[in-house]
C-alpha cells in the first residue's frame, strides 16, 4: 500500500494563494521556448524570426510559453508567457525529493483564467497499476481536504497509455472552480491545472492548456 504520508504534503496546491519560491537546482527544468532563442541570439545563430518570437512572448501575458522536456518526454505550452519556474524540496521517507513546478498567476490581469500550473516529480518506486492508483487517490483525497474543496467530477483518463485522472472541485466553497489533470508516466507523477472563476467554466484557453500536455514517449 502507498503511504498517504508520503505524498500528501508534496504540491504546491492554490498558485493564486500562494507565494512560490525560486530557486536553481539540479536537474534543471526543461528550457523554455524564450531560453532557447535567447541562446541561439547568444551564440549568434538565431533568425529573424527568433527575434520576432521574442518580441511577441516578452510582451506579459501575450503570445505562449512552450516547455519541450526530451529526458521526461513530454510537451506542454501555456497560453501566456509569464510563466515562474521554480523548484521546492520534500523529504519524503528520509529522502530528499525535488518538485518542479511551472505557475503562471493571471490574477488581476484581463485574462480567461486565473493560473495555470504545472508540478512534476520524479517517483521511480512506484511501478504497478495498483500503486498508481493509489497515489491519484491519495492526491485526489489531500487536494479535497488541504483546499477544503468539493470534488465535482472525477474521470479515469489516459494519454499515450499512460494512466491518468481528470479532476474537477469548487475551492473552498468559493468562485474558484480547478480543473486538473493528473498522469503517471515511467516513474514521472505530472500534475496540470487550471484555476478559473464560476460563470467562465466554457473558455476555450482551458481545454487548450491542457490538451496541449503531450507524452512523447
Amino acid at each position: 500500500m502507498l503511504n498517504n504520508r508520503k505524498v500528501k504534503n508534496i504540491w504546491i496546491i492554490l498558485p493564486v494563494l500562494l507565494t512560490v519560491l525560486f530557486s536553481c537546482s539540479e536537474p534543471k527544468p526543461p528550457q523554455s521556448r524564450i531560453d532557447r532563442i535567447v541562446r541561439k541570439i547568444e551564440s549568434g545563430t538565431h533568425t529573424k524570426q527568433d527575434l520576432d518570437v521574442l518580441v511577441e512572448e516578452m510582451q506579459h501575458g501575450k503570445g505562449e510559453f512552450q516547455i519541450v522536456s526530451s529526458e521526461d518526454h513530454f510537451k506542454i505550452t501555456f497560453p501566456v508567457t509569464n510563466v515562474k519556474q521554480t523548484t521546492t524540496k520534500e523529504l519524503i521517507d528520509n529522502k530528499e525529493v525535488e518538485i518542479f513546478h511551472y505557475t503562471a498567476n493571471m490574477e488581476g490581469e484581463e485574462h480567461e483564467n486565473l493560473a495555470y500550473q504545472l508540478d512534476y516529480m520524479y517517483i521511480p518506486e512506484i511501478k504497478t497499476r495498483v500503486q498508481i492508483n493509489e497515489l491519484f487517490d491519495s492526491q485526489r483525497d489531500y487536494l479535497i481536504s488541504a483546499t477544503n474543496s468539493k470534488l465535482e467530477y472525477e474521470k479515469i483518463i489516459e494519454k499515450n497509455k499512460a494512466p491518468g485522472r481528470h479532476l474537477y472541485f469548487t475551492v473552498d466553497a468559493s468562485k474558484i472552480k480547478a480543473t486538473c489533470n493528473l498522469f503517471f508516466n515511467d516513474g514521472v507523477f505530472f500534475k496540470i491545472t487550471v484555476f478559473t472563476e464560476e460563470g467562465n467554466l466554457f473558455n476555450p484557453l482551458i481545454s487548450k492548456f491542457l490538451n496541449s500536455f503531450k507524452i512523447t514517449k
